[in-house]
């Protein structure tokens, strides 16, 4: 997996109801730096797995064969077979801007009284799981509704 994907998609709300799925563009793959280090990864790990030590525990190369061997081929096999781990973040950008969705206090923008209190106002994907991160937003987001509450 490309901890820090260059390659950015869009997640867009097409209707006013609650119900309608929104339209989604993941746009894995993307860029030129996630396609290499994908492929580079693949590779590294062929090549542990290749090694005397792991003899005891490999019998055949499954997938994606020993027929992948170039670069193209391990692109393919990452387009056709890889997933995602679905840490989306950063669909709610917090800023001072006139594109922030969220203000630095976590308010949402033209509604009064809501706060975005998730992975979305993160403004970059962590190299990691992101449960601890969200727990910081949500610990300082308790903290900002209670002082504003005993206002």
């Amino acid at each position: 997996m490309q901890l820090r994907p260059q390659s950015r998609g869009v997640i867009h709300a097409v209707s006013p109801e609650p119900f309608v799925a929104p339209s989604n563009r993941p746009n894995f793959l993307a860029e030129e730096e996630d396609r290499r280090v994908i492929v580079e990864g693949m590779k590294i790990a062929r090549h542990i797995v290749e090694q005397a030590p792991m003899d005891v525990f490999r019998d055949m190369e499954m997938n994606p064969g020993p027929n992948c061997c170039t670069d193209a081929d391990w692109l393919d096999f990452a387009r056709s077979n890889g997933q995602t781990i679905y840490h989306i973040c950063g669909t709610c950008r917090m800023g001072t801007d006139e594109k922030a969705v969220a203000d630095p206090t976590l308010k949402l923008r033209g509604i009064e009284g809501l706060r975005i209190v998730d992975a979305s106002i993160m403004p970059k994907m962590l190299s990691g799981n992101i449960q601890a991160a969200v727990f910081i937003i949500a610990e300082k987001a308790t903290d900002m509704i209670l002082a504003d509450a005993a206002r």
